[in-house]
């Protein structure tokens, strides 16, 4: 069986209706089982969370904390 071409198929059936869909959680169960249908500004932030969550911060001298990026990220995310 060619699993890659049967994984792009589906890919793009889920685009169609990823595209189409406004319910949110048919979006995020097509996200959860296709990660790349993410809009890019939204793997970025994941990325940049991650990025934070794994730095020592407490090298740096910060006026914000973890929280206070975090919050940031999400408000810009809207």
């Amino acid at each position: 069986m060619d699993y890659e071409k049967k994984y792009k198929d589906a890919l793009e059936r889920a685009k169609t209706i990823y595209g189409a869909s406004e319910c949110k959680d048919i979006l995020c169960t097509l996200e959860t089982i296709f990660p790349e249908l993410k809009n890019k500004d939204e793997r970025i932030k994941e990325e940049i969370k991650v990025i934070l969550a794994n730095t020592d911060l407490s090298q740096f001298a910060l006026d914000y904390t973890f929280a206070d990026m975090i919050n940031w990220l999400e408000k810009k995310g809207r």
